[in-house]
Formats: C-alpha cells, sequence, structure tokens
C-alpha cells in the first residue's frame, strides 16, 4: 500500500540527494549509493504487489499477514542503509579532522548515530502527515467500492 512503502521511498529519494552532495571518494559512498538505489526498488516492489486498492477488496487481516514479509524485508533495506549512511558520515568526518583522539571518535560515533537518528524522524515527521490523510481518503473511497464475491 501507499502509505506502507511511502515512507522507504521518500527515505530513499531524501538519502540519495543528500548523499550525492558529499564527496564520492569516500570508501562508503558507492556501497551507500547501491543500497539505497535497492531501498527504492523494494519500495516499488512492494507497490507493485500490493496496489493501493487492494485494500478495499481484501479483509484487513488476510492482507496484513500477506504485507508481512515484504515488510520485513523493507525495513531489514532500511536499516542496511541507516547502517552505511552512519559509515559514511563518520568517515567524511574523520577525513576533516584526521587528528581526531580516542576519545573524540567515540563522540564522533555518538554524533553520527544521533545524525541518523534525526534525518529519519524528520523524514518520518514529514511523510507522516500525509499518510494519515491518505488513510482518511481510503476509508472514504472504502465503501464506494464493489467488493468481489468469494
Amino acid at each position: 500500500m501507499a502509505d506502507d512503502s511511502f515512507g522507504f521511498a521518500a527515505k530513499a529519494l531524501a538519502l540519495r540527494n543528500m548523499v550525492g552532495k558529499l564527496p564520492q571518494t569516500l570508501p562508503s559512498w558507492r556501497e551507500l549509493n547501491i543500497q539505497i538505489e535497492k531501498l527504492r526498488g523494494k519500495a516499488e516492489e512492494f507497490e507493485k504487489e500490493f496496489p493501493w486498492h487492494l485494500a478495499m477488496v481484501m479483509p484487513e487481516g488476510r492482507l496484513r499477514k500477506k504485507k508481512g514479509p515484504y515488510l520485513r524485508r523493507l525495513a531489514l533495506q532500511g536499516k542496511r542503509v541507516d547502517k552505511l549512511l552512519w559509515k559514511l558520515l563518520r568517515e567524511f568526518a574523520l577525513q576533516e579532522a584526521p587528528g581526531i583522539g580516542k576519545r573524540g571518535k567515540e563522540r564522533l560515533n555518538k554524533f553520527c548515530q544521533k545524525m541518523v537518528e534525526m534525518i529519519n524522524t524528520n523524514i518520518y515527521k514529514a511523510t507522516q502527515q500525509l499518510r494519515l490523510e491518505g488513510r482518511a481518503e481510503l476509508k472514504s473511497l472504502k465503501g464506494l467500492m464493489p467488493v468481489p464475491k468469494k
């Protein structure tokens, strides 16, 4: 459904734009771009497998059960992207400040993790309103669609 995969597609788009501004010479840059494209592809695959109108014709419990494995794959891919984003931000910071000590690296690790969390939170908040509006619209249309007979 659009509301399930929209957050992942928005994350892929936002991160692609953000990562494009970082130096391409960083070791994790290429791998992160590959994983972002995989996330985008999996979100598109989810959209094809579960089009928006399926929620109106299939019982909610059965649909949730069918969507579960796909959503799990999307979530795991999102975690891979987060881990690589953390690694890329850390590499970028270390490149900019090569003489950082052990204590500074510990702080840098925490800072990069907070940055990834902040990016994810901002993407979530930006998509949440649209998600809620879409669900309300879908519920209002649910009674208008004919339900196929079994």
